[in-house]
């Protein structure tokens, strides 16, 4: 389960979005992601708690599109590539 788990945190630290594959996004936010947990229950199964942590964005709005800089974009950017089955890390 733990070797699963270190695969699993490489995997989300290299995910690049097919909409912006120049970037990984944990390089475009900063963010530190690592396996909080893990722990193995019954039938083999396993579960591992990843964290993403990254700081707030600095400036209220982005200095390119004038757009209000928003909390939450790594995990929401996740949230939409696993909508969109589009999310390898899990592949």
């Amino acid at each position: 389960a733990q070797e699963a788990a270190d695969v699993l945190e490489e995997r989300l630290r290299a995910f690049r979005p097919p909409s912006r594959p120049e970037e990984a996004l944990a390089d475009r936010f900063d963010a530190v992601i690592g396996i909080r947990q893990v722990e193995q229950i019954e039938d083999g199964l396993a579960i591992a708690v990843v964290e993403a942590r990254y700081p707030l964005p600095e400036e209220e709005r982005d200095p390119e599109t004038g757009l209000y800089n928003i909390r939450g974009l790594l995990f929401r950017a996740w949230i939409q590539a696993i909508l969109y089955r589009e999310f390898t890390p899990l592949w």
